[in-house]
């Protein structure tokens, strides 16, 4: 959907809102830096319709592969956090004299600095919720749903359907079960099989397109926001001389 932020769009707005904290923070003398994002991001759409890669699966089953670094506040002193998140600093703290604490701390000032709102619009978030869900009561797709239950039964596994298996509290540990890469290889094998995917992503795009088309205003001005966020974030990095191409402008 071309107003949600793609993986790539959101991994330059992190690493411009990472720039933006780090330079603020070294202004008051702090030795703090965010870590920029690293390794692929997990997308939004990767499991939308369950798991779907058959290495995932075999490696993991249900689990989530960890993917990249993430900042540790436990690795923070009282100051640090206090000038990231804008509370004065402690009394003799290093940066209590280095100035006023910016609105927000540096975190705000980032923040405001790209625009005041790093995430994709709540309009286009509710519609990719919503559409998903309302697919799964499509005749279509309670068809496919069926012929991928079949097919796993066929298999020895009885799920109705392909949220049931990831919801399985033998799989919903920390670590994975030694049974759950086998079921979740089935599940990747009966989605092939049936066709599943492909059948609810249709009626996934019907209803989004019905839902967009309803609000088309809306949409314009979130598509117009998304892109000035982009560009923000690709000109903080450029002028930092780190910008990769801009992503996603025009779609």
């Amino acid at each position: 959907m071309p107003y949600l932020l793609s993986d790539d769009e959101h991994r330059e707005i992190s690493t411009a809102f990472s720039f933006l904290v780090n330079r603020c923070s070294h202004r008051f003398g702090l030795d703090v830096d965010l870590p920029v994002p690293t390794g692929r991001p997990f997308s939004h759409t990767e499991r939308r319709y369950g798991i779907a890669d058959p290495g995932l699966a075999a490696r993991g089953g249900y689990h989530v592969e960890e993917r990249g670094r993430q900042a540790d506040s436990s690795e923070l002193s009282p100051a640090e956090e206090a000038i990231l998140s804008g509370e004065p600093p402690a009394a003799g703290s290093p940066a209590a004299g280095s100035g006023p604490v910016p609105d927000g701390g540096c975190a705000g000032e980032a923040i405001t600095a790209l625009g005041g709102d790093l995430g994709s619009s709540q309009l286009a978030r509710d519609v990719d919720i919503q559409s998903v869900t309302k697919a799964m009561e499509d005749p279509r797709v309670v068809r496919v749903f069926a012929a991928w239950s079949d097919c796993m039964a066929d298999r020895g596994y009885t799920y109705d359907d392909p949220w049931d298996p990831p919801n399985d509290p033998r799989f919903t540990e920390g670590t994975p079960a030694p049974e759950e890469p086998a079921v979740a290889t089935a599940d990747v094998e009966c989605k092939v099989a049936t066709g599943l995917i492909g059948v609810w992503h249709a009626v996934d795009v019907e209803i989004q397109t019905e839902m967009i088309d309803a609000d088309r205003a809306g949409f314009d001005a979130a598509k117009a926001d998304k892109d000035a966020l982009v560009r923000a974030a690709h000109a903080v990095l450029e002028a930092a001389g780190t910008a990769g191409p801009v992503t996603g402008e025009g779609r």
